[in-house]
């Protein structure tokens, strides 16, 4: 069972976790990190069963997930902050889960040849004896899965419907927000 299977079904039977959508794939052109090649982006996203308004409340929520999730899952929090650039205060930032998976390797070889013995003794690295040097380089290639959290399964639905918040977009503007927490205060 791939690790995209485990987290569908282990995300189905938290009985507090309702998922909205995903797993939804996209092949990416390779991405480099420090140790391998992203080709690969799977995006879920998920609520609770019950609303949450607050970022205390949603950060409880994703604590209280993470030991259920594959061993290597990383989290963020959800938090309150700014976008200068947009010159919004107030911007509620979205949290949710990071997993890497080991999904395949790239082998690039790279062959020199150099016909002239003076440059070959110049050549640092070059052996002596031969005209051809080969190196091999070796590279994981991974796929990422990404769980956003949403803090309310309807308004997540129709905010996902609309594409307003989407993992490229991991914020919900002021006025959404406040839209959003009036809702949870019955108002």
């Amino acid at each position: 069972m791939g690790l995209v299977d485990q987290v569908t079904g282990i995300l189905q039977n938290i009985p507090r976790v309702v998922l909205l959508k995903g797993p939804n794939a996209m092949l990416e052109h390779p991405t480099p990190h420090a140790d391998r090649e992203v080709i690969e982006r799977v995006e879920y996203h998920i609520a609770p069963y019950q609303s949450l308004y607050t970022p205390e409340e949603l950060n409880g929520f994703i604590a209280g997930i993470l030991p259920e999730l594959p061993l290597g899952t990383t989290s963020h929090d959800f938090f309150i902050g700014n976008l200068p650039r947009f010159q919004s205060t107030g911007v509620l930032f979205k949290g949710g889960f990071i997993l890497h998976e080991r999904v395949g390797e790239r082998k690039i070889t790279t062959r020199v040849t150099l016909d002239d013995p003076s440059v070959r003794q110049r050549f640092q690295g070059f052996p002596p004896e031969g005209s051809v040097m080969e190196t091999v380089v070796t590279r994981d290639l991974a796929r990422i899965i990404l769980i956003g959290v949403l803090p309310d399964a309807h308004w997540g639905q129709e905010y996902l419907a609309r594409n307003i918040w989407h993992m490229k977009h991991q914020y919900l503007s002021p006025g959404d927000y406040d839209k959003y927490r009036l809702c949870g205060q019955g108002l």
